[in-house]
Order: structure tokens, then sequence, then C-alpha cells
């Protein structure tokens, strides 16, 4: 399973207008008039969803995955990405605290077993954000619940998005080596291979894969393998 990231959130548009508060005493009268109210309140809802968001991502690092989930829940009955612009019809904006909440929530699902929904939470994180690795996660609930096409795609994104992300790498080969793809598969491992070549598992299956083809598959032809372009 991918790694998630530590939650790094910039601080809210609302913050400069809450620390700008002011009393004001209004002119030819002794009332003092608050400004700001609504402004604190907004400021007081982003950072209990901002610290909601924090709460997951270290319940989902420390393996508690109901713990993750309720945060994760939390977060996104806040206010996130409070600072970022309403989109117009058809236009794309990042929501990159909202995607976030999503990814621990399906990667939290995911690893209840609950893949329909980690599958739903997964594709709202990708439209919020598309980072690699939400699309790694959605392909791995794909792959669990028997769309192999599907998974192929969504590995295809991962790399597409991250070229030297080993995990999807790995997993497209598996996948790619499940349907008699060989060639396919090997291209896959000796990705994985360039960054380590005697990394195993990848290093015993490009072998296996290699001997499918009746093609030599020891040291000499893997360093020839990795050697050409």
């Amino acid at each position: 399973m991918s790694s998630v990231y530590p939650c790094t959130p910039p601080l809210p548009a609302d913050a400069k207008a809450f620390q700008g508060d002011e009393v004001q005493r209004s002119l030819g009268t002794s009332r003092v008039e608050l400004r700001g109210h609504g402004a604190a309140r907004r400021y007081a809802f982003r950072m209990d969803a901002v610290q909601a968001l924090s709460r997951a991502s270290n319940a989902l690092a420390e393996r508690r995955f109901e713990d993750a989930l309720a945060a994760a829940d939390e977060a996104l009955a806040g206010q996130l990405d409070r600072d970022r612009p309403e989109p117009e019809r058809g236009e794309f904006v990042e929501r990159p605290e909202r995607a976030r909440a999503h990814h621990i929530r399906g990667t939290a699902l995911l690893e209840l077993g609950r893949r329909v929904d980690a599958i739903e939470a997964l594709t709202r994180s990708i439209q919020d954000d598309g980072r690699h690795y939400a699309w790694s996660n959605r392909a791995v609930a794909r792959r669990d619940e028997g769309d192999v096409e599907g998974a192929l795609a969504d590995f295809g994104e991962a790399i597409r998005a991250r070229p030297d992300y080993v995990h999807a790498r790995f997993n497209r080969a598996r996948l790619r080596c499940a349907r008699g793809d060989w060639s396919a598969a090997e291209a896959d491992y000796l990705a994985v291979l360039r960054g380590d070549p005697r990394a195993e598992p990848s290093r015993g299956e490009w072998a296996e894969v290699r001997r499918k083809q009746g093609r030599p598959n020891d040291d000499a032809a893997l360093a020839d393998a990795l050697a050409a372009k």
C-alpha cells in the first residue's frame, strides 16, 4: 500500500482577516462593537477540519483504520480548502486537502475490505487532485474486485503521474503476467530493477518472465537488458 504523506496544509485565507479583527468604538457613542465574528467562526471551523485531517493521517500511518475513517469523515464535514475558488462549469480546481481526506478514507476502507466504498472514495480523491498514490490505490481496489482492465488503466495513470513510482510498476507487471503479456511485464520489472538490480521479488519474477519467453535470465542477461535503451 502506498504511504500517506504528512499533512502540512497552508495557512487559510481567513487567517489574516481573523488576526485583523478589532474592537472599534463608534464615533459619538460609548458603544463597543466587535467586528469579525463571522471570520472567527469560519477560521475555527477551518482549523477543526485541518486538525481532524492530521489525526486521520496519523491514524492511517499507525494502521488504526476505523479511527482514520472517522477522522477523515470529520475533516470532510468541515471547511477544508477554504481558500480555493469555486470551479466554473467544466473547470478543474485542485482541492488538495479534500483529496487527502478522501484518499485516507479510501485507503482505510480498502484495508477494512470494503473495496466498493474504497473505489468511490479514491475516485473522489482523484477528482479533487489526481495524485499518483490515489490512482495506485484505486487500481489495487479494482484489481481485488476482479476489474483487471480498470486496474491496469489506473496503474498506468499512476505511472504517468510519477514514472518512478515502483509500487505501481511492480503491481502492473504482476497483472500483465497474469494475462500472459510477458514482454510488457518484463518492461515493468526492468523499470523497477533499474533502481536496484537485486531487488526481490522483482529479480526472481523478471527471470521467470524471461524463462517464459525462452530468453536468457542470468545476471549477465539482466545487465544487458538494463543497459539497453
